[in-house]
């Protein structure tokens, strides 16, 4: 079992980082731990006050397949437009993927993965 995060501002509920695990409880103690200690590898976030931050599971994915996962957090990033940068390690390096700017799609596509995994 996969899932697709997000950790979001309380009050305007602007999304700060899209983010995927296999244990999201393990992934959000790690991330507020981070934050509190102003160690985040993403710099901005240690700016924030975890008080004012919320972290949500977005997606459940009933697979670990990295290609499935991988393609679903980029539509999640791409529909949050979160600070943090669409990054995938592959087995060649890092690969950045372009945040698309067709919402529409990439919800419809969301749903057809969601539908099969």
């Amino acid at each position: 079992m996969s899932y697709i995060y997000g950790i979001f501002l309380k009050e305007s509920n602007k999304c700060l980082y899209i983010g995927k695990t296999q244990d999201y409880k393990r992934r959000n103690r790690e991330h507020f731990k981070e934050i509190e200690k102003g160690i985040h590898k993403i710099k901005q976030l240690n700016t924030y006050s975890v008080e004012h931050l919320s972290f949500e599971v977005l997606c459940t994915l009933e697979t670990d397949n990295s290609l499935v996962v991988s393609t679903m957090e980029n539509f999640y990033n791409s529909l949050y437009k979160p600070i943090n940068k669409c990054v995938d390690k592959g087995f060649r390096g890092s690969v950045t993927y372009a945040r698309e700017k067709n919402e529409q799609l990439c919800e419809d596509i969301i749903e057809v993965i969601k539908k099969y995994y």
